[in-house]
């Protein structure tokens, strides 16, 4: 058993470190679209990338009390809501950044083909990027979403795949589910593999 729990730790500090870099990337797409929004030059990038950083990684800290991997979920369903909120009404340059975000919080296995990212763009983000203010208790916080249940509702080191029902905050849907797998090109973090946002 003592072996096991190394693997574990490495597993938890690989996990929290791609959840670090892809927050870092999502603050720098970020920054790049409000660059490009407001015409000014990519030094004026920077200002703008800790406060997105920040908005993602702030569930960690109130979530403090949940087991590991439903953090991590959380934290990934925040940068998914936070993006989502930024893309809503963004046209050109601007959407197809955001949509490069978006992808980095895809598992690896769906995304990467034309013919993959085309589906993705269509069938998942344009339309969850309608309807984000759906799931949030606040539409201007990435954060408040719930889960309205988890398969399996126990998740271990070693689960690979879990189902997530959102929990439907403003209009008649039934709790969508998104699908979550670990994606051994992200470190073993957990990536989205489907969703009907």
């Amino acid at each position: 058993m003592s072996d096991t729990q190394p693997e574990a730790v490495a597993a938890e500090a690989t996990s929290t470190l791609s959840l670090q870099q892809l927050a870092e990337q999502v603050a720098a797409l970020t920054a790049r679209v409000a660059a490009l929004e407001s015409g000014q030059a990519s030094a004026s990038a920077p200002a703008v990338a800790p406060v997105v950083a920040a908005a993602i990684v702030v569930p960690a800290v109130s979530q403090a009390a949940l087991p590991d991997a439903v953090a991590e979920l959380r934290r990934l369903t925040q940068a998914l809501f936070a993006l989502g909120l930024q893309t809503v009404g963004l046209e050109g340059e601007a959407a197809d950044a955001q949509f490069e975000a978006f992808k980095a919080l895809v598992h690896t296995d769906r995304q990467g083909s034309p013919l993959l990212n085309i589906e993705l763009r269509r069938y998942k983000w344009a339309p969850f990027v309608g309807r984000v203010r759906d799931y949030l208790a606040d539409p201007v916080a990435p954060g408040s979403f719930d889960f309205e249940r988890l398969i399996p509702d126990r998740i271990e080191q070693r689960t690979e795949q879990v189902k997530a029902h959102m929990l439907v905050r403003h209009g008649r849907r039934m709790a969508p589910p998104i699908t979550f797998r670990r994606d051994l090109n992200a470190g073993g973090a957990f990536r989205i593999e489907a969703m009907s946002l």
